[in-house]
């Protein structure tokens, strides 16, 4: 599970979808790593959908979060800006854009490596 602290009084991101049309569940749960009560501060959901982008959705930061990601949000991002220090577990695994370029990144070497090899054949 991907783990990250956000230090207080900064808007961080915590998780930055982009290019994926599947709906999906993004659920993750914040905790202060001193302990002591439960998380303050506040969460914004942004999604840009195919043609429009939507206003920023705003709640308050609790122990467990839970997000719907619909089919029409091609950019989806979610940020936390908490009172205090907080960690955040995610319960669920998206497909981030980091992943989506390594995997782009592999197959244009793949295509490289085999265009490379065809006048050896």
């Amino acid at each position: 599970m991907k783990r990250l602290i956000a230090p207080s009084g900064e808007r961080t991101r915590i998780l930055h979808i982009v290019s994926d049309s599947i709906p999906q569940r993004v659920v993750f749960t914040a905790e202060r790593p001193s302990g002591g009560g439960p998380p303050d501060g506040t969460v914004e959901v942004v999604r840009r959908r195919w043609f429009a982008r939507k206003a920023p959705e705003t709640s308050p930061l609790s122990a467990r979060q839970s997000f719907a990601k619909g089919f029409a949000d091609v950019d989806y991002a979610i940020y936390v800006t908490p009172r205090e220090d907080v960690a955040i577990t995610f319960e669920t695994r998206h497909f981030e854009r980091k992943t989506l370029f390594l995997v782009l990144l592999g197959i244009l070497v793949v295509a490289v490596l085999a265009a490379a090899a065809v006048p050896l054949l």
